[in-house]
């Protein structure tokens, strides 16, 4: 993105549209624990370069209180919205 000495701003925004699929998942378990490992990886790809990459989380209202837990969990370590 540096080039010449320009510095380029470029807002990427990583969302998991193949993780729509994983919405229709029947296990509520199931489904949370992939959302839980989905946004750990977001997290921490988001580390790299926060200033430049943007992200949604992924998060499961099976459970609509363990939903608003997760979501504040992941907030503080990045994604600056989520999928519900």
């Amino acid at each position: 993105m540096e080039y010449k000495s320009l510095s380029l701003t470029f807002w990427g925004v990583l969302h998991a549209s193949l993780g729509f699929g994983l919405f229709e998942l029947d296990d509520a378990e199931y489904q949370d624990a992939c959302f839980k490992v989905y946004n750990e990886w977001l997290s921490e790809l988001l580390s790299y370069n926060p200033s430049r990459l943007i992200g949604l989380g992924l998060v499961s209202l099976w459970d609509v209180e363990h939903g608003a837990r997760e979501s504040h969990r992941f907030f503080k370590r990045g994604p600056k919205d989520s999928m519900i």
